[in-house]
This record gives structure tokens, sequence and C-alpha cells, in this order.
């Protein structure tokens, strides 16, 4: 077996009918599990046992005001690092599952020093292709100015008029 070994059996041994087998593999490897486990049946395996590159256990921990996303966890899935409105991620954004462990630390939300956009009497500010905001006085108190625009997507794709 390619990256495993047959823990009860020497190589080239044989196996009697009924008989139960159990799999080790190398290291960051494991097994692909089966419902049923490997037995000899009338001179035939149930199913072929795979040790395959390990997957990751569990998620990579999320930054502290932010959140992680991974679709799986199997090896070479992404989990992507994204941070609540108002912080921006310092670190890198993706990181892999590679053998079972993922290849980067997680990485930092600061508080963004673009919370909060400034706005000139008349200008509009086009946030996303679905959020105008029109500013009519710098003096007016606009509180949903910040909720609006706030969005980290929304700094990044800002632009001014």
């Amino acid at each position: 077996m390619e990256m495993g070994n047959f823990t009860d059996y020497n190589p080239g041994s044989h196996v009697i009918h009924g008989q139960e087998v159990n799999i080790t593999c190398e290291p960051r490897y494991a097994v692909i599990h089966n419902a049923t486990p490997v037995s000899c049946n009338n001179g035939t395996w149930t199913h072929v046992p795979v040790c395959a590159p390990a997957r990751c256990r569990q998620l990579p921990d999320k930054p502290k005001n932010g959140l992680v996303i991974a679709p799986k966890t199997d090896h070479g899935m992404k989990a992507l690092f994204l941070c609540r409105d108002g912080y921006q991620l310092a670190g890198p954004n993706v990181t892999e599952c590679y053998y079972g462990e993922w290849t980067l630390p997680t990485p930092i939300c600061k508080e963004s020093k673009w919370s909060r956009p400034h706005f000139v009497h008349g200008s509009t500010l086009l946030c996303s292709p679905l959020f105008f905001f029109s500013a009519l006085s710098a003096s007016k108190n606009i509180p949903f100015a910040k909720s609006v625009c706030e969005c980290l997507l929304f700094l990044q794709n800002c632009v001014r008029f």
C-alpha cells in the first residue's frame, strides 16, 4: 500500500478469510475511511484502503474582530480571512491546508483609520454598484454614513465624483 502499512501483518503474509486488518499511514497522511472495516473476503479485499494527504482537523483560528471562511478542510483547500467593518487585515488573507497543517498563521484585524469617510459638500461617493451616498452638507451630522460606507469592500472601492 502506498504511503501506509497493514499494522497486524508483515508484507507478503497471508490474511485469512473474514479477518479484519488495521492500517497506519506515513506521517502527514491519513486513511480515507470507509464505513466498513477492511477485511479479507474469499481472497479479495472488501475495499482497497488508501492513505491520502491528511486534512486539517479544524478551521484556522479566526482573527479577533474578523472571521475565517473555508469550504472544506481537505489537503489543498484554502481558507479566507476577513475583518469586520471598521477593521483592516494585517497579514495574508489566505492560508492553505497542507498535509494537515495550515500554511500561514492567523492575521490580525487592525482598526482602520478610514472607518469614517470624509465628505465634501455636494460630493457623491459611490461605495459599490448598489449603494450611493450624497453628502449634502459637510457640517451636518450623518449617522448612517458609517454603516453604509464602513464595509471594507466599500472602502477599497469608494470613488468620489
